[in-house]
């Protein structure tokens, strides 16, 4: 009947030529246009190509394809992948956060599928977190942001976290230790109550409490100077000693 459909996938301009108003022929320009072409969607290639954040965090992968990057016909679905790294000794672990391209975060679902519209680079973005214990001795609490004693928190790598040890009553903070990767727990010399570190070097924080030092005044005298004195010896308790002396008189009787 004069039609004829087909695929475009490129800006396409055609042509026929008219004989004896009986369709002939596609030819080329200069003949008369004609309105018996029937043009449907256009299936245009389209390159996704993938890409990860840090290597050592993670990878990112494009379902079904080897290698970082494939070609797809415009309307096709894709799937993405990312798999973070595994864990390393227990206490460093990696996480997906999210596909981004360019500055904008476009999911952050793992896998993500999507209908490929459009050439498209997308970066599997991963975090870095260590695994920080946080314990008190008896006497008082041990918090780390905010976090009670006990527990074991995940934190941003390199991020800045603080310390913070509460003393129940009669007791008072003493000494912060922090254990490294190698196990080997170490007094925190001049460490305060509120103690800023950065994550990264230390997997475990205890705080230590002693019983606090409790002022009494006391008082020492003899009931009779003349016969004696009292004179404190030990403990020394920043104070001092004293002696005192005295006379007296008397009179009586006796025989013999």
């Amino acid at each position: 009947n004069g039609k004829f459909v087909f695929d475009v996938t490129a800006d396409t301009e055609l042509y026929c030529s008219m004989t004896n108003a009986t369709f002939d022929k596609f030819s080329g320009a200069n003949a008369l246009k004609t309105t018996n072409i029937v043009v449907k969607n256009v299936a245009v290639p389209v390159t996704i190509s993938v890409a990860t954040s840090n290597e050592y965090y993670g990878t990112a992968a494009i379902d079904g394809v080897t290698g970082t990057s494939t070609e797809v016909m415009a309307g096709d679905d894709v799937t993405v992948v990312a798999t973070p790294a595994e864990a390393f000794a227990d206490y460093i672990v990696y996480e997906f956060e999210a596909w981004t391209a360019g500055t904008d975060t476009i999911s952050t679902e793992n896998p993500y599928t999507f209908t490929a519209e459009e050439a498209l680079s997308l970066t599997a973005n991963f975090g870095c977190y260590m695994m920080v214990n946080v314990t008190a001795s008896e006497g008082g609490s041990a918090y780390i942001n905010d976090a009670v004693a006990e527990a074991t928190v995940k934190l941003p790598y390199q991020s800045k976290a603080t310390l913070h040890a509460v003393a129940n009553e009669g007791y008072e903070f003493s000494h912060w230790t922090y254990t490294t990767a190698t196990g080997t727990e170490t007094v925190w010399n001049e460490s305060t109550a509120d103690q800023q570190f950065t994550v990264g070097q230390y997997t475990a924080f205890t705080a230590y409490f002693v019983p606090a030092v409790v002022e009494r005044k006391v008082q020492f005298q003899s009931n009779d100077i003349s016969m004696g004195t009292v004179q404190i010896i030990s403990p020394s308790l920043g104070g001092g000693t004293g002696t005192g002396t005295g006379t007296g008189t008397g009179t009586g009787t006796g025989t013999g």
